[in-house]
């Protein structure tokens, strides 16, 4: 049996405005659903198929929209 370890583990931030729809997209993302009553989450998405056989996962990290 193959292992489903990733071979590569990608860090991605969303960051932007408070209330602009990051959580809202990440959730859609992961889940392919839309909820209007999310609460700021952190998230990550499983790892997924590449070509040639190797794999990746994306850790997505949900920014609160108020850093400066």
């Amino acid at each position: 049996m193959a292992s489903l370890d990733p071979d590569h583990l990608y860090n991605v931030l969303f960051v932007g405005d408070s209330h602009v729809g990051k959580t809202s997209f990440l959730y859609r993302l992961h889940a392919d659903t839309f909820n209007p009553h999310l609460t700021a989450t952190v998230g990550r998405s499983p790892p997924a198929p590449l070509q040639h056989g190797s794999r990746f996962a994306l850790r997505l990290w949900d920014s609160a929209g108020q850093e400066r």
